[in-house]
Parts: structure tokens; C-alpha cells; sequence
């Protein structure tokens, strides 16, 4: 049973890769595959997307007070916790706009006395930091959006993508 102790322990030393509560962080996500769907001549197609790369910040809990809704940190005293934090998230050709910071879970998981950050979970990405993440985009609203040039419906590529993030 020691062992057993002794080895879970270690495994959730590795794993949580000395990323510890409130750290700064800024990660690299690279696609390794992306797929979904096209909306072409009115109907949805299978597509496959040429992967991207995304830059993750963790801001200021008060860069994300979205219509007065904003993140809330729970008490620290047991070993798994929840909290909110501020996350921008954007592809890596794209400038920065603090306006699209996102409210996001954050796992945290006490390993010898501290705790450390295991896994963010947004409303379109979720991602262990120096570690995995899946991505999915999907836009299931009912309206169509005409291109007034050519009268032609348009829908958004509903995709899902996996990948690996990085700390930088």
C-alpha cells in the first residue's frame, strides 16, 4: 500500500509540472489534427483544417468582470480545488484585445502542501498546462447568415482539434 502512496504521489508531481496557484502563465498550443464540417451548396461536408496555433494568457481576474459577472476563488483546504480565472485566448497571427478574455476553470490538485495548476477548462478549449488540449467550435445557431454579394447561405466550419500546449 506504501508503494502505492508513494507512486501516485510521484505520478502527480510529474504531472502537474510546477505550474503552482496564481502563477503567471502563458502557454503555446499547437494543433496536431483538426476536423469537423463545411457548409458548402447548402448542405454540411466533412472537412479536415490545417492545424493552428493559439497563445494562452492567464490575466488579471479583473480584465474578465464580463457584465459584472467575475471569477471567484474558493477556499484552498482540501486537495482538489475549482477556481475561475481570467483567460485570452487567440490564435497566434492575431493581435492581442484584452476584450476577448474569458472566464475559465482552473483544476487545481495539492501535491506536498502546495497546490498546482492541472487543467483549465473554457467554453471552447480545455488544456493541461506542458500537456494536452482539445478544442471544438461549434456554432449551433439556427440562423443563416446571407453574403449579400451572392445570396448564398453561409455557415461558420464547425470543427474539433487536439494538440499539445507548452509553457512559456
Amino acid at each position: 500500500m506504501k508503494t502505492i502512496t508513494f507512486f501516485l504521489v510521484l505520478l502527480g508531481t510529474i504531472y502537474a509540472q510546477d505550474i503552482k496557484a496564481d502563477e503567471k502563465l502563458k502557454l503555446l498550443c499547437e494543433e496536431e489534427s483538426s476536423i469537423g464540417f463545411n457548409w458548402e451548396n447548402g448542405s454540411w461536408s466533412n472537412a479536415v483544417f490545417e492545424p493552428e496555433t493559439y497563445i494562452v494568457i492567464k490575466e488579471d481576474n479583473s480584465k474578465c468582470d464580463i457584465n459584472g459577472i467575475k471569477p471567484e476563488n474558493q477556499p484552498q483546504d482540501q486537495l482538489i480545488t475549482l477556481k475561475k480565472g481570467c483567460y485570452n485566448i487567440r490564435r497566434d497571427d492575431i493581435e492581442y484585445k484584452d476584450y476577448t478574455n474569458e472566464i475559465c476553470y482552473e483544476d487545481y490538485r495539492k501535491i506536498n502542501g502546495e497546490f498546482h495548476l492541472v487543467f483549465i477548462s473554457c467554453p471552447k478549449m480545455g488544456m493541461e498546462p506542458n500537456g494536452r488540449f482539445m478544442k471544438a467550435s461549434f456554432n449551433p445557431s439556427p440562423y443563416i447568415v446571407k453574403d449579400l454579394r451572392s445570396k448564398e447561405d453561409i455557415k461558420e466550419p464547425q470543427t474539433i482539434s487536439h494538440g499539445k500546449c507548452r509553457k512559456l
